[in-house]
């Protein structure tokens, strides 16, 4: 917000000024008001490239922000099939997002109760889509959840827990605490 004030004044303020040294007061009101729209355009435009370079240094970006309401109103209503359909959809419109398969897996172990279901949309997950910024270490962490505590196998747990250990740094001295 500074940086469109900050280009904003600086083109009203340019304006202003070249209005005023014309001699004609209503036109540094017009360049004035003209220069403000400018000046925030181009120095808005400036920053957001910048942002772009901070957030995505890669290149790759994260899929847009998608929404899943028709899906979320079909599960609260019951509808648990039809919003696994719905993302279903999601999926097969960009297979690279995680999020839909999250979704779904969430569905089948809370309200569906189909554990073995919701792992394998998980590990689907895990080897289907591009699992930038926190996704790997969320959608291991649900898995190994599933194994240690829903299906009570946490001797399936160990490879994605290595998985997760691999990812995020741990502190040496930290034990595990017993499932």
């Amino acid at each position: 917000m500074k940086a469109i004030l900050l280009g904003g004044g600086s083109g009203g303020a340019l304006g202003l000024i070249l209005g005023l040294l014309v001699g004609h007061p209503l036109l540094g009101v017009l360049l004035g008001t003209l220069g403000v729209g400018l000046g925030s355009l181009l120095f808005s435009e400036k920053v957001g490239g910048a942002a772009h370079v901070v957030y995505a240094p890669t290149g790759s970006t994260p899929p847009p922000d998608r929404d899943y309401s028709r899906a979320e109103s079909l599960a609260v209503r019951g509808h648990f099939d039809d919003a696994i359909g719905v993302y279903q959809e999601a999926i097969d419109e960009i297979p690279s997002d995680p999020e839909p398969y999250l979704k779904i897996a969430t569905l089948l172990s809370e309200k569906v109760g189909d554990h073995e279901k919701a792992a394998v949309w998980l590990r689907r997950a895990l080897q289907e889509t591009e699992l930038w910024g926190r996704w790997e270490v969320v959608l291991v962490r649900d898995l190994t959840e599933l194994y240690r505590h829903r299906i009570a196998e946490p001797s399936r747990a160990p490879p994605y827990l290595k998985i997760n250990s691999q990812v995020m740094s741990y502190n040496t001295d930290a034990q595990i605490s017993p499932a």
